[in-house]
């Protein structure tokens, strides 16, 4: 085994997978492969070390590559262009992550799983996307049913744990089926997506100006409880006035 071998190796070990086979599961490397690599008897392609770079997630592009195969890098242009593919895949990454939180942030509710998988079809096929949406949805059965036996401690490193191996494997598909560029086009549409499911669940504000107990301002000068009940009278009368007025025109 030589130098870049043992790096991923001691990388993968480092950072939670103890075997190759769990690294698989989130990766979705074959594990025939992650040993071919980390005996060093295969070279990982750009894309497997992109792949691996977020499974490891402190690793950058850059220093992965450049442990493992600098070839790849040597064109100062192509440096570039990892760079910014370094940028568009951390929002990609932080964007997966917030919309499997809030997956499971409502467990019941179906609906943004729905909205989130037709988004994810058109990218990566009907076929992985069904797989997803089994993995998510035996989790959330399963985390139903285990909830209330679970210590909150446990129940949130479990949860974390999940979102974290799911963005993985979704980023894996990603980079397997579809062109590097589709990853920033596909950001801009989970920002929207979450930016609707966030305009559904936020409550809308609504205060009673009679409810004297909420402050309100005038001339950015809190109003008095006696003139609240003044400004209320007024506007009751002026109400009534009116009301009456339509009744006469409409007879």
């Amino acid at each position: 085994m030589n130098s870049s071998g043992l790096f991923l190796k001691n990388l993968r070990i480092s950072n939670g997978y103890k075997t190759q086979t769990d690294f698989e599961s989130t990766t979705l490397i074959a594990q025939g492969h992650i040993s071919k690599i980390e005996s060093s008897k295969m070279i990982p392609t750009l894309g497997t070390l992109l792949i691996l770079a977020r499974a490891f997630r402190e690793v950058t592009y850059e220093e992965i590559i450049h442990q493992v195969s600098p070839s790849l890098v040597e064109d100062v242009n192509e440096l570039m262009r990892i760079r910014v593919q370094q940028e568009i895949d951390d929002t990609f990454m932080n964007l997966l992550d917030e919309i499997y939180k809030r997956i499971f942030f409502d467990l019941e509710n179906k609906q943004f799983l729905n909205k989130y998988c037709d988004s994810l079809s058109i990218c990566i096929g009907p076929s992985c996307t069904s797989a997803i949406r089994t993995r998510v949805e035996t989790f959330i059965d399963n985390m139903t049913k285990d909830v209330p036996k679970l210590d909150k401690n446990v129940k949130k490193v479990v949860y974390e744990n999940f979102v974290k191996k799911e963005s993985i494997r979704t980023f894996s598909l990603f980079e397997r089926i579809c062109e590097r560029s589709i990853r920033a086009s596909f950001s801009m549409t989970l920002q929207t997506t979450l930016k609707e499911q966030e305009e559904e669940t936020t409550p809308v504000l609504r205060l009673e100006f009679s409810d004297v107990s909420a402050p309100v301002y005038l001339d950015s000068v809190m109003m008095s409880i006696k003139e609240r009940r003044l400004v209320i009278e007024l506007i009751r009368a002026h109400r009534k006035i009116e009301q009456s007025l339509t009744t006469e025109i409409d007879a």
